[in-house]
């Protein structure tokens, strides 16, 4: 009889052993819900600005202003030294700059997206030569405007809308991180030039303009993006591990192309870094379908990341 007790616990416990084992391969398997980051439908919408830069800067000129930007980075490849050390007005008549303003009101751009097979990849971001000259070509913009605010005020303020209307087209555009980066980056440097120039000269209107526009993307910024774009790029095997769901829903359910983008190219890493099997095989499987999209771009992001090696993402930086 004691016996045959021994025998029913060790056949229990072998029992719970076994559908223990069978649960953790079947979950494994599985891949990873998303979080409440994701899990909320209206975090899924574009981004949009809060306060509209056209309360700053108006751009109702039909035009893509790609074609001016482009011809202002073959300018600035030719004297680099001359813009990246402006310290003169003179600085404002330099061929890339004046292009730079010539921009300033037109209402589209296709810079990042007709480069879009040197941007969507793998690569540093500092291969990344012609958005990096744009960004320093906006920079120089505004050091034209700082070198004449006293002497003439108003062409400064040109100098600087010219600035934040770059900016505010990289936002608008926003193929990469990167891109989306840089904007934000003229945007601050040209709205933080406009308050300094509106304080000096007592206009408290374009300051409280300047003040309301920056303290909405701001908002964006710290409340939407930074959130998001923490999940989807980083290589943390902890992170990685805890929101590969919200990869997975961003990639396939966002409203925002830069997310599906970005969120494509992270599905690559997770081919090879995800903590669970089931997000491994669905990272492959996702991208197996994205490569189709009716998004280009995103269909180029998950070619992008369905090539990626493994040799590939222990070298990513």
């Amino acid at each position: 009889m004691y016996g045959n007790k021994m025998g029913w616990g060790a056949s229990v416990a072998m029992a719970i052993v076994i559908i223990g084992l069978v649960v953790f391969f079947e979950q494994s398997n599985v891949p990873t819900q998303p979080t409440a980051l994701t899990s909320d439908t209206s975090k899924l919408v574009a981004l949009a600005f809060p306060v509209s830069p056209t309360t700053l800067v108006p751009m109702t000129e039909s035009g893509d202003a790609a074609t001016l930007y482009s011809q202002a980075v073959s300018e600035y490849r030719q004297n680099k030294t001359a813009y990246d050390t402006i310290k003169s007005p003179e600085g404002a008549s330099l061929p890339g700059v004046k292009l730079v303003v010539q921009a300033t009101n037109l209402s589209g751009m296709t810079f990042a997206t007709s480069r879009a097979e040197s941007l969507i990849n793998y690569q540093p971001e500092d291969s990344k030569e012609d958005l990096l000259a744009l960004r320093d070509l906006g920079h120089a913009t505004c050091l034209a405007g700082l070198s004449m605010k006293l002497s003439n005020p108003e062409e400064a303020k040109k100098l600087y809308l010219a600035t934040l209307s770059l900016g505010v087209k990289m936002f608008n555009e926003r193929l990469t991180k990167q891109q989306l980066d840089i904007g934000f980056r003229l945007m601050s440097e040209a709205c933080d030039s406009l308050q300094r120039l509106a304080v000096g000269a007592k206009d408290t209107q374009l300051e409280s303009a300047v003040a309301e526009f920056k303290e909405g993307y701001e908002k964006l910024q710290t409340d939407t993006i930074n959130p998001m774009m923490r999940v989807i790029t980083s290589i943390d095997d902890k992170v990685v591990k805890k929101n590969a769901g919200d990869v997975f829903m961003l990639a396939t359910k966002s409203q925002e192309r830069l997310f599906r983008v970005e969120a494509a190219l992270s599905l690559g890493r997770m081919r090879f870094k995800a903590g669970r099997a089931g997000d491994n095989r669905g990272a492959n499987s996702m991208l197996k379908r994205l490569a189709e999209d009716k998004d280009e771009f995103v269909a180029l992001a998950a070619k992008r990341a369905l090539e990626l090696t493994a040799v590939d993402v222990r070298q990513l930086r």
